[in-house]
């Protein structure tokens, strides 16, 4: 019987396995890792440029840093936004569903909200 105890034992104690730390990826903000693709097609079918989203998000990060908030209307979202990139409705709303899914905005019941 013994045999059948020790046998049981050595089945039970195994040799930890060291495992590495998970690394998670870069915010996109650094150099060299992109995590945007350069021309993201959104659900809406518009195309939408690296370029074209880095300059949405400034016209937009400008908005909120002006008036102090971390949420504002998707309507003086609109209007600002023209304002300063000339872009139309279906570029806003494709860049805002690419940022939206960086997590970095969310658009919820006409309101836009900084994460």
């Amino acid at each position: 019987m013994e045999t059948q105890e020790t046998e049981t034992e050595t089945k039970t104690k195994k040799t930890p396995v060291k495992r590495e730390p998970k690394r998670l990826k870069p915010d996109g903000d650094a150099a060299g890792s992109d995590v945007t693709p350069p021309a993201a097609e959104t659900g809406s079918g518009v195309t939408v440029t690296k370029e074209q989203l880095t300059k949405f998000q400034s016209a937009l990060f400008a908005i909120f840093e002006e008036k102090h908030v971390q949420q504002i209307p998707i309507d003086e979202v609109r209007t600002s936004v023209t304002a300063k990139t000339k872009f139309g409705d279906a570029e806003i709303m494709a860049c805002i569903e690419q940022m939206s899914n960086d997590n970095k905005i969310m658009l919820a019941s006409d309101i836009l909200y900084l994460i």
